[in-house]
């Protein structure tokens, strides 16, 4: 774990307008009896105490190292006042918000689907002088409102806005993955509530988009605590499944058909693994698709063979969605797969997923360490499949993201730290020991080199002899292999 301080700062700075203490008695009372833990993880007690202490923070914890703990307690332990969350898709905002209710913390959320008489009870709320709400999660379109912007100035004039917390802040980055416009524009949150300490979370983020986060936050780096642990997951089984073509590969239905078909392969070994293992919790899984239409499809034949399996995106009715995420997460019988766009499963919290299979290709690689990291959560074993080809990626995919599917000799888990930790892996004897502390056989390609890398070669020697045209009667490799 690294934590940095920047300039000159010492443990008795304190940013912010409200009278900020530290109680390590009081704030392990918080989290026995309000959140039901008897101990942190990792650095979680260090951020909490950070915030307690009105620091800013940057937070880059992997997905299931309880970054949502490291607000969230400070946000109750405080006598008064209100901490804003800024979240990006409604479906988190909804799952977090229930999930404190359980725990009968007063949290509500602000968006476009919140109407009537609830909006107003929370409206009513806020413009009080002592707040019930603690937690207050909202979309950044919704803060730009001009309206809510009142709000938040009566809160900050009166001593009751405590604290700015941006969830998925990589999203306010350009460069990065999953950026959004309306992300970049909270930058005006450090101007107009200055003395307001601002805490920024992520799974993970590139050297370069954490420089990207603290300047458009206006993150005060003389009193910043940078939080971040090991990017590894070593529970995590990271596999490449290298798709050979050949003339049969005609158009984007071929490809799409032999993938459907590893995959069902794929469901029947576990599904035969679970039996001889006399498992009792079935688990559960997750199959990203790139587009709506595929989700469908994906999700239509993987019920035909008797599976459970629900399509999930934003094009579907939100009650739908919300049905399909309760029974899913619930663990409920005939919903043990979600099929979905790459947006599904930020924040969400559900500790049995046993594996993610990626149908075709993301953008880049910090989105796909987001993606496979919601498998494992409860730090059991679980698969991470991807499917790849290199006449057949998205033409959206980038060069890091290619590379990583193409290294057919290297330990997977190296491949993603030579990204998120390039000072980690600069030598081969860098390299080879953290195959050995990171992995252990958990990737294919440790697990079986020499077959990956036949794999691998068989499929670039395919690709580049129908490239090459060896059948002038067969279309070009880049057409036939589009996956859509």
């Amino acid at each position: 774990m690294k934590r940095k301080h920047d300039g000159d700062s010492t443990d008795d700075d304190i940013s912010g307008q409200q009278n900020h203490s530290y109680s390590e008695a009081h704030v392990y009372s918080v989290l026995r009896s309000v959140f039901k833990k008897d101990a942190f993880r990792g650095c979680q007690k260090e951020i909490v105490e950070a915030a307690m202490k009105g620091r800013d923070a940057l937070v880059l914890l992997p997905t299931g190292h309880g970054k949502s703990l490291t607000f969230q307690l400070p946000a109750v332990a405080v006598s008064k006042g209100v901490t804003m969350v800024v979240s990006p898709l409604l479906a988190l905002m909804a799952n977090q918000v229930q999930g404190l209710k359980k725990l009968d913390i007063p949290a509500e959320t602000l968006n476009s689907d919140v109407q009537g008489h609830d909006r107003r009870t929370i409206l009513q709320d806020l413009v009080s002088d002592n707040p019930e709400t603690r937690l207050l999660y909202l979309s950044p379109e919704y803060i730009s409102n001009q309206a809510f912007q009142r709000i938040l100035k009566r809160l900050y004039d009166q001593d009751l806005l405590v604290r700015i917390v941006i969830d998925e802040a990589h999203c306010c980055v350009e460069w990065g993955h999953s950026f959004r416009s309306t992300y970049k524009e909270l930058g005006f949150l450090r101007q107009e509530y200055p003395n307001v300490p601002i805490t920024a979370l992520t799974a993970t983020a590139s050297e370069s988009v954490q420089k990207g986060i603290i300047d458009i936050m206006g993150l005060d780096e003389k009193r910043l605590g940078v939080f971040t642990t090991s990017i590894n997951r070593s529970n995590l089984h990271y596999e490449v499944r290298y798709l050979i073509p050949d003339y049969r590969f005609t158009d984007s239905n071929s490809i799409q058909e032999v993938v459907m078909k590893d995959i069902l392969e794929f469901l029947q070994d576990y599904k035969e693994r679970r039996q001889a293992q006399k498992s009792t919790c079935p688990g559960a899984g997750i199959v990203y698709c790139r587009t709506r239409a595929l989700v469908e499809k994906v999700a239509q034949n993987l019920g035909r063979k008797g599976y459970g399996a629900h399509a999930f995106h934003a094009g579907m009715d939100l009650n739908v969605r919300e049905d399909i995420l309760t029974k899913w997460t619930d663990s409920e019988p005939g919903y043990e797969i979600v099929v979905a766009t790459i947006a599904f499963g930020m924040g969400v919290d559900k500790p049995n997923v046993r594996f993610v299979i990626n149908f075709d290709l993301p953008d880049n690689l910090e989105s796909y360490y987001q993606l496979s990291g919601r498998a494992g959560r409860d730090n059991k074993g679980a698969r991470c499949i991807i499917y790849y080809c290199s006449g057949a990626h998205s033409p959206t995919a980038n060069a890091d993201m290619k590379r990583y599917c193409s290294k057919a000799n290297q330990c997977r888990h190296v491949s993603i730290a030579e990204y998120f930790e390039p000072q980690k892996t600069r030598t081969v004897k860098e390299r080879t020991q953290l195959a050995k502390e990171y992995c252990d056989y958990a990737c294919d390609v440790c697990k079986n080199k020499q077959f990956v890398s036949s794999r691998y070669m068989a499929m670039v020697r395919a690709v580049d002899s129908l490239s090459e045209g060896v059948s002038s009667t067969q279309p070009s490799c880049s057409r036939s292999l589009a996956i859509k």
